[in-house]
């Protein structure tokens, strides 16, 4: 394992046995999922628009299964209309400061540890993310609390009574994203918020983190780099124990049957 990004560091400390699986045996990631391709095709559309709109060169960021496409594009062309419609578009122009970046790929030592971020935008003290949902559900899931804006098709726009809570109160996995964008990209204390697209709704969250949720997670951040150096990854059981199953796991054949 070279590095800690996010989404490793959320599932070892969701699921230690698949974080193995994926991160330190290198089997195969599970596969992409069409509400997945969503959110890539949504990407595209959003990020090409604002490329555009900014008059700098297109990057396309066409990322999905060949069996998604179709899907993909039709709901993610729908997402990409609805937040422009709903004027979350034209508010985040607004917003918009100099030396804007969309999805960089940032690797860099912090902390002695290889961390791996890649912000959707960014600029100078603002660090923000999209996050595309519910739009294969059978029923779109809710907004979280103390967002600044839910602007549902047909209704009022509105702001949540709680607006202004410390963000990992909205949500605990935005936060620890948002976290590792802001020390990859060297900001000590920027605004940060993700733009939620659901059927039927956008909703913009806004906020910042706190420090004690900051230091929280770099004690985790360490501990974890520390398992993998050690090689003590399933640190629920002895470290003899960890080693047993280890060897255990590294039939592959069991392990796709106990992953099935």
């Amino acid at each position: 394992m070279k590095y800690i990004s996010p989404t490793s560091y959320n599932l070892f400390y969701r699921d230690r046995e698949e974080f193995v699986f994926t991160y330190i045996l290198g089997y195969d990631r599970r596969p992409q999922t069409a509400p997945m391709a969503i959110g890539s095709a949504f990407d595209c559309f959003i990020k090409n628009y604002l490329q555009m709109h900014l008059d700098m060169p297109i990057i396309h960021y066409w990322n999905m299964e060949p069996e998604h496409e179709e899907i993909a594009t039709e709901l993610g062309s729908k997402a990409f209309q609805l937040y422009k419609n709903s004027g979350a578009l034209y508010e985040l122009i607004e917003m918009l400061g100099d030396g804007v970046q969309f999805e960089t790929r940032i690797l860099k030592e912090v902390w002695g540890i290889p961390l791996l971020g890649l912000p959707d935008i960014h600029w100078p003290g603002v660090v923000l993310d999209w996050k595309v949902n519910g739009w294969m559900a059978k029923r779109p899931p809710s907004p979280r609390k103390g967002y600044l804006r839910d602007r549902w098709t047909g209704r009022k726009t509105k702001k949540h009574p709680q607006y202004g809570i410390n963000f990992e109160e909205i949500e605990k996995t935005w936060a620890t994203q948002l976290c590792f964008y802001s020390w990859l990209l060297e900001e000590s204390d920027p605004l940060v918020g993700i733009e939620q697209v659901i059927p039927e709704r956008v909703v913009s969250y806004r906020g910042k983190i706190s420090q004690k949720f900051k230091d929280t997670t770099k004690s985790r951040i360490l501990h974890l780099w520390e398992r993998v150096t050690t090689g003590w990854y399933l640190d629920t059981e002895t470290k003899q124990e960890s080693d047993d199953l280890m060897g255990v796991y590294k039939d592959k054949d069991f392990v796709e049957v106990l992953r099935a």
